[in-house]
């Protein structure tokens, strides 16, 4: 909304800033859509620059390009996970440990559920069966 004098109401836009400069510009014209988002860029150098970088190696974590040496995890059943920090990949295993909690829980009851009685009825644990009487 315009007033007399032409000037807008409410609040001027907010500088971004740019995903690898780190310059704050308004408006960032490149937008590069991620897994966790989108990437937003000053120019066609920032971006194919990102892109290069991003090949190379992007943290499992929070997806940015990892600049300098990764923080590694290494597991034994499947493929390394490079991090940019160290907060990142404690932050992974936090959530791959809570994510394995609630597997484990979901396994257990599962088997609960499953369990059959001597009888040969399924009966969810913690209930008796009785037997039928003569």
């Amino acid at each position: 909304m315009t007033t007399p004098q032409g000037k807008v109401r409410g609040r001027p836009p907010k500088n971004r800033i740019c995903t690898w400069c780190a310059e704050s510009r308004q408006p960032l014209k490149y937008i590069l859509p991620t897994q966790l988002g989108k990437k937003e860029f000053c120019s066609e150098i920032c971006l194919s620059e990102f892109r290069k970088a991003y090949i190379k190696g992007a943290c499992s974590q929070c997806d940015n390009v990892i600049r300098g040496s990764p923080v590694r995890f290494e597991q034994p059943d499947s493929r390394h996970k490079d991090f940019c920090s160290t907060s990142c990949l404690n932050k992974f295993q936090k959530d791959a440990n809570v994510d394995q909690k609630r597997g484990n829980s979901r396994n257990i009851q599962q088997s609960l559920n499953s369990m059959v009685s001597l009888n040969g009825d399924k009966s969810p644990v913690g209930t008796t069966t009785t037997p039928p009487s003569p």
